[in-house]
């Protein structure tokens, strides 16, 4: 059950005269263990509980103090039985081996896989290198407290490659994301036989009812939605980066080429240029104008910088400028500190700091060069200081100031020893309370450590399998993993949310942007926090304009500007006339005048005719013109008015004379007139 060396030594409470005290030692286990204390699985890649070294008692780290210190432990208290708190929501209620369908869907069969019902989670876990006992990686993980989780039976048309005798004992589970159509979050499980499927379908049915009426209720704090699909976005299949260039422009790079997604227009545009090929990392610094990139290929690779303004022209080629001292540069990362922007790059175990300079003839100027003892993992700009992230180790250095470099991890704490003894990767930082406390992420853990180095918490923050990358939006952390997205707040240690979307990798900087390899196509994924806004205007859903495909666009981009003044510029309603250039053949009529004519022929004419479709009470005779005056007023009261009138009214109202002679040219003919009010 146990591997590994241990890597802390501590004894438990005092205990009773006559018997000795356990002897607990933190242990990485091989395989999913239960603590002894509490019944939930010890969950993590490494150092997920603790082993008394007499009795091989487990429990986690923070349940040592609940254990009886006894050692052994007397009959009957060895094990708890399985059962869940409900007040704290911990505990084991269901685990066993079952069956799940393999890559291709249920016409390819069956794998088998080792399930837990834990913390109101599921998790399913591969077989390991012994098929008998289960792998310590989660391949999926289902919350049951999220509000779209679903536990149903099956049935033929859910199952149709199944065999007959199998279908009774399936059930599916299922949480799919509202905003993501693209993406099926489902898990077919084959149990022994039926009476096994109905044991875990009442389970999870009554610790969803638990869930809902617990203080255990899970509080969604980031939203998902589906943004653009393969299918519709084509260059997606071969996007590296991606980054926001405001609310209604994405940039994303490719192996080929940049390109610019206008996204009300969708329209594609590609900035060809032999000096931009594999975009590897762009980053937009909004205060300067100016746009980041990491691109070339192999040793080729250069940083350059584009002013945005370029977007608008299309002229790439001749507004790019090559940071020549970045050749091979790995990452990159930027800051802004009051009214100067940075840009740190690391080149293998350099970090380059530059200075962006809009008056100087190169546009930047290098600021200083700091040296690490290996390769660069990884860069976070806190305020005025770069942490650097290298081998088992991080380091804070000043962005312009000439300071010696700070280990975060301290060389005489040897809590942190493991971090040393072990060739970890540093995959990211988090700044805690104003430099108070960091977050320092390895590829298998999440340790605290104050200022100087020192561990500052005994909890530690455990992936559920191997993390592909990070992201951080105050105060959660993102894990991005291959059984999805974790979600910690960082200053409760607390995991608040697992998103259940496989196989993503984030292609921006910020974690905002995410390709998730497991839709059907391949999809780009928006996140954000529910309480935010849109950092991007994103059409509305639906599966008639995911169907579409946006293609490349010849024409020069529209700049955002350009695209606000067309939206500014209303035209005016009918009332004004302004939008009328030139009103029949005459021009005894002015403009002006058209309200004023409307109302006096209303006025003036007196005989009525049948009503035309859609026009309301449109009197005419049989030598009858046309009102366009009438017409202009909104066909609100329009009007047919003799073209010759006879009779006092004609003679004490000069202004009908004068309209009478400019509508004759648009008089109708009786018998058109007879077929309209036929109609």
């Amino acid at each position: 059950m146990c591997a590994h060396a241990s890597w802390a030594h501590t004894t438990c409470p005092q205990a009773p005269a006559g018997r000795s005290a356990h002897e607990l030692m933190v242990r990485s286990f091989d395989t999913p263990t239960k603590c002894d204390a509490c019944t939930s699985v010890m969950a993590g890649i490494v150092r997920q509980g603790m082993v008394c070294k007499n009795c091989q008692m487990c429990c986690h780290v923070h349940c040592k103090e609940k254990v009886v210190p006894t050692c052994p432990l007397p009959p009957g208290q060895a094990k708890l039985p399985f059962g869940v708190d409900l007040h704290l929501g911990v505990g084991t209620a269901c685990e066993g081996w079952v069956k799940v369908p393999k890559p291709g869907g249920v016409r390819k069969g069956w794998l088998r896989m080792y399930a837990m019902v834990c913390d109101f989670k599921v998790f399913f876990h591969d077989p390991g290198t012994d098929i008998h006992t289960p792998a310590i990686a989660a391949t999926h993980i289902f919350d049951v407290r999220d509000q779209n989780f679903v536990v149903t039976n099956v049935t033929r048309n859910d199952v149709i490659h199944a065999g007959s005798k199998l279908i009774p004992a399936i059930f599916k589970m299922s949480c799919n994301q509202p905003g993501c159509p693209s993406v099926v979050c489902e898990m077919l499980v084959l149990t022994d036989s039926e009476a096994h499927k109905e044991k875990w379908i009442a389970t999870l049915e009554e610790l969803v009812k638990v869930a809902k009426q617990s203080s255990n209720k899970m509080t969604a704090v980031f939203a998902c939605r589906e943004a653009y699909n393969t299918q519709h976005l084509e260059v997606l299949k071969n996007a590296i980066s991606i980054a926001v260039a405001g609310p209604d422009r994405l940039l994303l790079g490719d192996s080929d080429a940049l390109y610019m997604l206008d996204v009300p227009d969708e329209e594609l545009y590609k900035f060809s240029d032999k000096e931009i090929r594999k975009v590897t990392q762009i980053k937009v610094i909004p205060e300067e104008n100016v746009i980041v990139l990491l691109a070339g290929r192999q040793r080729g690779s250069f940083l350059r910088l584009l002013p945005m303004a370029a977007l608008d022209s299309g002229d790439v080629r001749n507004a790019v400028t090559k940071m020549v001292d970045t050749e091979g540069a790995s990452m990159f990362t930027t800051g802004v500190l009051g009214s100067t922007a940075y840009v740190c790059v690391a080149v293998k175990n350099r970090v380059l700091i530059f200075e962006l300079t809009k008056g100087s003839k190169n546009k930047y100027e290098k600021k200083k060069e700091v040296l690490v003892p290996c390769q660069v993992h990884s860069l976070q700009v806190f305020s005025e200081r770069l942490c650097v992230g290298f081998q088992s180790g991080f380091s804070l250095c000043h962005l312009y100031m000439d300071e010696a470099p700070q280990k975060l991890v301290h060389d005489d704490d040897l809590t942190l020893g493991f971090v040393r003894l072990n060739s970890l990767s540093a995959m990211f930082s988090v700044e805690i309370n104003n430099g108070q406390e960091y977050l320092l992420c390895f590829n298998v853990v999440g340790v605290y450590v104050n200022r100087e180095g020192r561990r500052s918490r005994k909890q530690e923050l455990l992936w559920h399998s191997a993390p592909t990358s990070f992201a951080y939006k105050s105060p959660y952390l993102l894990v991005y993993c291959e059984s999805g997205i974790e979600v910690y707040d960082v200053g409760s240690s607390k995991w608040s949310q697992t998103i259940p979307v496989r196989k993503v990798q984030p292609l921006s900087g910020e974690g905002n942007l995410v390709m998730c390899y497991a839709g059907d196509p391949p999809c780009l994924l928006y996140l954000k926090k529910q309480m935010d806004e849109d950092e991007i205007n994103l059409p509305g859903l639906g599966r008639n304009r995911l169907q579409s495909q946006i293609r490349k666009s010849s024409r020069n981009p529209r700049s955002s500007a350009r695209r606000a003044t067309v939206l500014k510029s209303d035209i005016s309603g009918p009332k004004n006339f302004t939008h009328v250039q030139h009103y029949g053949p005459y021009s005894q009529l002015k403009v002006d005048d058209m309200p004023k004519a409307g109302r006096d022929l209303r006025d003036f004419g007196s005989v009525r005719g049948p009503v035309l479709p859609g026009v309301s009470q449109l009197p005419y005779t049989s030598t009858s013109a046309y009102s366009l005056s009438a017409l202009a007023e909104g066909h609100r009261a329009s009007s047919f008015v003799p073209s010759s009138s006879t009779g006092s009214s004609s003679s004490q109202d000069p202004f009908s004379n004068r309209i009478s002679a400019d509508i004759t040219s648009l008089s109708f003919d009786e018998h058109f007139m007879e077929d309209l009010s036929s109609q």
